[in-house]
C-alpha cells in the first residue's frame, strides 16, 4: 500500500491487524516520492508462521534508474543518442 486516506485506517487496523500507531505513522509520510529523490514509501505487511509483521519500507533506485528516469535535457539528448547506437529501443 503507498498511500493512506482516513478512511482507510479502520481496515488496516481491523482487518489487517496493522497496529494505529503504524498505520498514522503511514498516513502522515505521504505518498509519491520523498522529497529528496531518494524513493517511495510503501506499507509492508507479511503474515509468517510466528505472527504478523507490518514494515514502512522504502522502494529505492540504484544509479541506473535514477538516471534512466532523470528528465533533463542533457541527459535526455545523450540517453537518446546511445539508443540510437546502442539499439536499445
Amino acid at each position: 500500500m503507498q498511500q493512506v486516506s482516513h478512511e482507510d485506517l479502520p481496515l488496516l487496523t481491523e482487518h489487517f491487524d496493522v497496529p494505529a500507531h503504524t498505520a498514522q505513522t503511514f498516513r502522515h509520510i505521504g505518498s509519491g516520492a520523498s522529497p529528496d529523490g531518494s524513493g517511495t514509501h510503501f506499507l509492508a505487511c507479511f503474515r509468517l508462521k510466528t505472527g504478523r509483521v507490518v514494515q514502512i519500507l522504502k522502494n529505492t533506485l540504484g544509479p541506473k534508474e535514477l538516471w534512466a528516469l532523470n528528465s533533463t535535457p542533457k541527459d535526455a539528448a545523450l540517453r537518446d543518442q546511445l539508443y540510437d547506437l546502442l539499439d536499445g529501443r
